[in-house]
């Protein structure tokens, strides 16, 4: 395997920096959603309790 910078070299830096903010976003976004219920979970999971 390359190391790191030579792996990089042919990316520009504003390239870079618009991967690790949607990488970032999309992870922040994942978070808010799983924090959601459905009603399907309830119906199935509710009872059980």
């Amino acid at each position: 395997m390359k190391p790191r910078s030579a792996r990089h070299s042919g990316i520009s830096p504003q390239v870079r920096r618009a991967a690790r903010l949607s990488l970032r976003n999309k992870r922040t976004e994942w978070r808010e959603y799983r924090r959601q219920v459905t009603e399907f979970e309830l119906g199935r999971y509710l009872p059980v309790l």
